[in-house]
């Protein structure tokens, strides 16, 4: 009776090491993969490209980042997380995007302006994305930037095109309507808690 008693507990601990070490192999397989995308995703360049419509285009691979990470790699987006009042362990995902306004503008004289003998002229320009207003003291410019910003996640394939349930890494897509702003960088970073 006890060596049964002695295999049933041999046995016990062996399918709990072999539980718990398939556990961890499990987490090490998916930290590599996710550190295996990070360095696809760091290798591959921003793409550009403006389509038929005048619109502007950016394209890039995300990547994916622990919170400490974050706090230690990037610690100014995680400041800017906390400015914005989100606490970090309840953020999913930070983007980055800069974008320039370049347009050459003619200003038309609109009217004079006489100060202390001396003429000024106040000019003006507006279209659908532009207004400019020029006086003497002052000049406004404000411009409109309409961005569109779609998030994908490229899956894993495997035979006959067919797509399986492992991620391979996210895809960020921003669009600007604005023919005169060029998206110049764009970053994307998806939290793991």
């Amino acid at each position: 009776m006890k060596k049964l008693l002695t295999y049933i507990v041999v046995a016990i601990v062996l399918a709990v090491v072999a539980f718990f070490s398939a556990r961890y192999v499990s987490t090490l397989r998916n930290e590599n993969r996710r550190l295996q995308n990070n360095q696809t995703a760091l290798m591959n360049d921003v793409r550009y490209w403006r389509d038929e419509a005048d619109r502007n285009y950016s394209k890039a691979q995300g990547i994916t980042l622990k919170v400490s990470e974050l706090e230690g790699l990037r610690a100014r987006d995680a400041a800017t997380i906390r400015e914005l009042g989100v606490r970090l362990h309840n953020a999913q995902s930070l983007v980055r995007a800069a974008i320039v306004v370049r347009d050459t503008i003619e200003l038309t004289r609109t009217d004079t302006i006489m100060v202390r003998d001396t003429i000024y002229d106040a000019r003006y320009y507006e279209d659908k994305w532009t207004t400019i207003v020029s006086t003497p003291n002052e000049a406004v410019y404000s411009t409109n930037v309409p961005l569109t910003l779609v998030t994908a996640t490229k899956q894993k394939r495997y035979l006959w095109g067919l797509f399986w349930g492992r991620v391979r890494g996210i895809e960020v897509v921003v669009r600007s309507d604005n023919p005169n702003a060029i998206i110049d960088s764009l970053q994307y970073v998806e939290l793991q808690h």
